[in-house]
């Protein structure tokens, strides 16, 4: 049951998180601790649909200066396109990667917008075999690195699972010609050595 002294709590915690994200105790008050915010394309999946360009106008005057684009892509694996003709029948929206536009004309209309796209998340698949398409599109986009948002139920299960996963990232890593790879919603970096035996 919600009450009203809930509520009341926890519109006061959240009325002050802008304030928490915005300074810090020992830095400037006048400067903003983070000055590059960024979104995910797959906050906004419908909008970008409907409308690429104003959508990163639109993004770029609310003060966002990066976008973080999501598979599949044109290039992605067929296992990947295949998946997301299933999952996107349930969602209100069947759009993803470029949203029809090719990469370079997505980076002339970040470009008009002041905004850059450093990284991108993609699946599994495509990590393992489309290495070069996606090296190539990330260069056109300026992206850096390559997210993965999860990694696969079934090596999930047991530490031998794990240990596949990290020799599986160890060898793509090996392969990305300078960008960062990293596992887990774009917030934590994949170290094998964290893994005790």
């Amino acid at each position: 049951m919600h009450t009203r002294r809930a509520f009341l709590k926890h519109v006061s915690v959240l009325a002050g998180c802008p304030a928490l994200a915005k300074t810090d105790p020992g830095h400037d008050a006048g400067s903003p601790l983070i000055d590059r915010l960024g979104v995910g394309l797959f906050t906004v999946p419908t909008m970008v649909e409907k409308d690429f360009a104003g959508t990163m106008k639109l993004l770029a005057s609310i003060g966002y200066k990066e976008i973080e684009t999501f598979g599949p892509y044109p290039w992605s694996a067929q296992s990947a396109q295949d998946r997301w003709r299933v999952t996107s029948q349930s969602l209100a929206f069947k759009g993803s990667g470029y949203f029809g536009l090719a990469p370079a004309a997505v980076r002339r209309i970040l470009d008009d917008h002041g905004l850059t796209s450093p990284s991108m998340h993609t699946d599994l698949d495509s990590l393992r075999t489309r290495l070069e398409p996606m090296a190539e599109a990330a260069r056109v986009l300026g992206q850096r690195s390559v997210v993965l948002p999860s990694i696969p139920a079934g090596e999930r299960q047991s530490l031998e699972g794990y240990r596949r996963m990290a020799d599986t990232f160890n060898q793509i890593d090996g392969s990305f010609y300078g960008w960062d790879s990293t596992q887990g919603g774009g917030s934590c970096q994949f170290d094998a050595s964290a893994l005790t035996y």
